[in-house]
């Protein structure tokens, strides 16, 4: 608006003033006199509302599919997951820097493409529990022998599999992304749409825009993407006008995951742009967070979607990884405060001596900020000796138990009785 009409809004420093609500050092804490700047807009924005055409457009279906993941796609997705909380529980103490925010940033699109197949992220693993669900809902929908369907995924190697199981399935498919030259993107939608036995659109969101393919009445979405808009685009390649028949939208959601709570941040977005855009509902002052507790928060319940949020420390953290990666080989995790210094994490894990250097490499690339050390059973009994005969001694001033395995209680008594005997 600035470049159209500079009066519109004013200055930068007018517009500051009239939209944002400030904090005593200037900075913006929220958004104010939303309605005043939607009666600003209107007078000057063209819009064409898909409300506003709705009576002539046909009916229109949306169903959520929530697919739960398979153990080793679980596994994968929590190690993300771990990496991510720690760089949460550090952000929650102080700001993070660009380098661990790129990371964080990375670690979170990591667990999206996991919540399809690893196979994005690890070709040799093929897994996909989603991928199941489809060929369930694709065989119900092409009952109908005149339905073609629309297939989005934002990840190509995603659609691969789709396309392999379309040829499992015998089933014809047209070939849109990216990749694909422009010349030959136009041979593959005039396929689609004049060959009857060409029943499925598969399509990164190179295709959400610019299309006209109202031939197909379903759109099924591997995944979500994080704007609204862009959900609306994809499912406006087929409910458009000149479409003839009632559009069924199916989302396939990885249950209890980054994923599943999109749904809602989708649901907040287009809130707030109804609300500036259009006026809709009553929605005038909204709270925006500093950016440090706004992504705190948001991450947070992005990766908690099924329960409300919940902080966890970074010592608690590795200790959930450990106990989902090792089960009972995890005997004991102990934050013990030594006098003078930082905190020291002892970690005692039963397993071979060449997988615990193998995790004290993982632990060290993927943490900073902890001091951890990481020893076997047999080490732990013979510290243990040698603290019940006087010869060894930690200067610990306190310690707090994190984890134990319940028989290592037992353990950790009989190691001084032993040594004494």
């Amino acid at each position: 608006m600035q470049y159209l009409d500079p009066e519109i809004f004013g200055s930068l420093f007018h517009f500051n003033r009239d939209f944002y609500t400030l904090d005593e050092r200037g900075r913006p804490v929220g958004f104010k006199n939303m309605g005043l700047l939607n009666r600003r807009l209107k007078h000057v924005m063209l819009r064409r509302r898909k409300k506003d055409v709705e009576s002539e457009l046909p009916g229109r279906t949306v169903q959520n599919y929530f697919v739960r993941m398979d153990p080793e796609q679980q596994l994968r997705y929590d190690d993300y997951n771990y990496k991510a909380s720690i760089l949460i529980a550090q952000g929650q103490k102080r700001p993070l820097s660009p380098k661990d925010f790129e990371k964080l940033q990375m670690f979170l699109a990591c667990m999206r493409m996991l919540c399809d197949t690893p196979a994005i992220l690890d070709p040799s693993c093929r897994i996909s529990p989603k991928l199941e669900e489809l060929e369930h809902i694709l065989r119900d929908l092409l009952e109908d022998p005149t339905r073609k369907i629309i297939i989005f995924s934002e990840w190509e190697r995603m659609l691969e599999l789709v396309r392999g199981l379309a040829g499992e399935m015998g089933v014809e498919s047209a070939w849109h992304t990216g990749s694909v030259p422009q010349h030959k993107r136009r041979d593959e939608i005039g396929r689609f749409k004049t060959k009857p036995a060409c029943r499925l659109f598969l399509t990164t969101d190179a295709g959400a825009t610019g299309l006209n393919l109202q031939v197909a009445s379903a759109v099924i979405n591997m995944d979500l993407p994080w704007n609204p808009a862009k959900l609306e685009q994809r499912i406006a390649r087929a409910w458009r006008k000149n479409q003839t028949r009632s559009v069924s939208v199916i989302n396939l959601v990885a249950e209890n995951t980054i994923e599943h709570n999109i749904l809602h941040l989708l649901a907040q977005k287009q809130a707030m742009a109804d609300g500036v855009l259009d006026g809709w509902g009553d929605l005038d002052v909204m709270d925006m967070p500093s950016g440090r507790k706004a992504m705190i928060d948001r991450m947070q319940s992005m990766m908690k979607p099924s329960t409300p949020p919940r902080i966890v420390s970074a010592e608690e953290a590795l200790t959930e990884n450990l106990s989902t990666r090792y089960g009972e080989a995890l005997h004991l995790v102990e934050a013990r405060s030594v006098e003078g210094g930082a905190d020291q994490i002892l970690v005692v894990l039963d397993v071979a001596a060449s997988v615990l250097a193998e995790e004290r490499a993982r632990i060290a690339a993927q943490t900073s900020g902890l001091s951890i050390s990481l020893i076997n059973r047999e080490t732990w009994e013979s510290l243990q000796s040698l603290t019940a005969s006087g010869l060894l001694a930690f200067p610990v001033t306190a310690v707090r138990t994190l984890h134990r395995a319940s028989d290592f209680v037992e353990e950790q008594e009989r190691a001084p009785l032993r040594a004494a005997a």
